[in-house]
């Protein structure tokens, strides 16, 4: 057996997966898609089913010692359970991810909050490698992230640490599928760039991505929301420093690496 390592991304649309060295290079990468709208027992048996297809075609040197896999949601990380999860993948929540893939490949599996390990996956081999304490915040159709201390991830008593999309921006104000209002996520995602595009351009319809590209060719209401979006999002990083005050902010995610 190789002391390579499977690491999964499951998400609502896609299961990336790539084989990766010790010293964190992506040797072979898989991309399936998935159907969040078709709910958890479906997404898992897509993981399920992606997983043991690739285990098959990889030759003997290539067998992974283990798998480890990141999900949208709170995850036990003891016992690889979604704790809670927004209703973005319908009845995700309570899903036991690391027994139902052990079950499934005979490999010891580790999951834990995709916010978790871009973060730690950062700390270990990427923008922050070297450093003690960093913050990751991933914008794109949300916000997320997630903190290394000292080389811990902080996943808090409940499994909330990290969850920085989800801190007050603003009192009382626009909802947020976690049910909170005001959240920074709801201010600084590509989905709350293409909302106040809509409330600044009538008639217009589109996605983040549009807006970019009109202010990209001069027009001013566009780069009005994208500097709107960059305040909060600076207001959210200057809050997270005040608490923490770490080494590093690394910012990444769809928007934030949008020309």
């Amino acid at each position: 057996m190789s002391e390579l390592a499977l690491g999964v991304d499951i998400g609502g649309t896609k299961i990336l997966t790539g084989l990766v060295a010790p010293d964190g290079r992506v040797l072979r990468q898989w991309r399936t898609p998935t159907d969040a709208s078709r709910g958890g027992p479906a997404v898992m048996e897509a993981v399920e089913q992606a997983l043991q297809g690739i285990l098959t075609e990889l030759p003997p040197d290539e067998r992974p010692l283990g798998v480890g896999v990141c999900a949208a949601g709170q995850v036990d990380f003891a016992t690889g359970r979604i704790a809670y999860a927004s209703p973005n993948i319908p009845g995700w929540a309570g899903t036991p991810v690391k027994a139902r893939l052990e079950t499934a490949l005979g490999l010891p599996v580790t999951v834990d909050n995709d916010g978790n390990a871009a973060a730690y996956g950062e700390w270990w081999a990427g923008a922050g490698k070297g450093l003690g304490d960093i913050v990751m915040l991933t914008v794109g159709t949300g916000v997320g992230g997630g903190i290394v201390l000292g080389g811990e991830v902080l996943r808090g008593g409940r499994f909330r640490g990290g969850e920085v999309g989800h801190m007050i921006l603003v009192a009382d104000g626009e909802p947020c599928n976690c049910g909170q209002r005001g959240c920074l996520e709801v201010y600084a995602s590509g989905t709350a760039i293409a909302r106040l595009a809509r409330q600044h351009m009538p008639g217009w319809e589109g996605a983040a991505p549009d807006v970019f590209e009109l202010a990209a060719q001069g027009e001013a209401e566009a780069d009005f929301v994208l500097a709107n979006a960059a305040r909060n999002l600076a207001l959210g990083l200057v809050s997270l420093g005040s608490v923490l005050d770490p080494d590093r902010f690394i910012v990444g995610g769809g928007v934030a690496s949008a020309p």
